[in-house]
């Protein structure tokens, strides 16, 4: 008797996902997408990660791969809208100070004392952003989705001074909290085309593969009809190795 109800519920799970999502995408569909979009990103970076576990090359090589989170304190940040998303005028919105931390996460490959790559993701909401002279909304939201390079250049006794590059696309929108009768035109999200470069200090343990660093980081982008994102700050590097050879 007890293992009936425990069948259905099984069975139910799916219906009431999809049973979620059909409700949610007419009414959400930018939170459906990203949702969907997360979910994408997750299974690639599973698929990445069990190829290279299993390659030869990287079992026969002293290749590493890990996991690295990087917490953030932006400094300044500044959004501009594309002309196409504005009616009356371009739009933009910025902030000094972010009191959120921006939260990153991603794999690498590499040998953490000489080099490492890594895929990297994450969302930075800025929660006080706004246009001085029209300000019909407050918050900024980026997330980027980026290629990343971290490269030893000046080492002493285990402590270097490196230099951390990264490329690739950040989405973004501005007037996060706008009413939409106050809005002016539309407020979608759009993408900038990033490149980032950043320099820092870190200890970086060639036993244990990981990597702790602090850096001061400028990360621009560009996209179609005027786009424009910038962000500067402080941030944490934590970089760990998945398995020990």
């Amino acid at each position: 008797m007890s293992s009936a109800p425990r069948i259905i519920r099984k069975k139910a799970m799916p219906s009431i996902f999809f049973s979620c999502i059909a409700y949610l995408l007419p009414k959400k569909p930018h939170f459906c997408f990203f949702i969907s979009l997360l979910l994408m990103r997750v299974l690639f970076i599973a698929i990445i990660l069990v190829f290279l576990h299993n390659s030869t090359v990287l079992a026969q090589s002293k290749l590493h791969i890990g996991y690295f989170v990087n917490p953030t304190l932006n400094l300044y940040q500044r959004t501009h809208q594309p002309k196409a998303s504005s009616v009356i005028r371009e739009r933009s919105s910025g902030q000094v100070l972010n009191v959120l931390p921006d939260i990153a996460a991603g794999i690498w490959v590499g040998k953490p004392h000489k080099w490492a790559v890594g895929l990297e993701t994450g969302i930075a909401y800025h929660l006080f952003a706004f246009n001085l002279q029209d300000n019909i909304g407050m918050g900024a939201l980026n997330i980027p989705l980026l290629l990343r390079g971290f490269i030893p250049l000046v080492s002493n006794q285990g402590a270097k001074i490196y230099l951390n590059v990264a490329t690739g696309l950040q989405w973004n929108k501005t007037e996060f909290s706008a009413r939409k009768t106050a809005l002016m035109g539309s407020n979608d999200f759009f993408v900038t085309y990033c490149i980032e470069a950043a320099a820092g200090i870190a200890a970086v343990s060639q036993k244990q593969n990981q990597i702790r660093g602090l850096d001061l980081f400028f990360r621009t982008g560009f996209g179609t009809g005027g786009a424009l994102s910038f962000q500067t700050g402080l941030r944490l590097n934590f970089w760990n190795a998945f398995f020990k050879k």
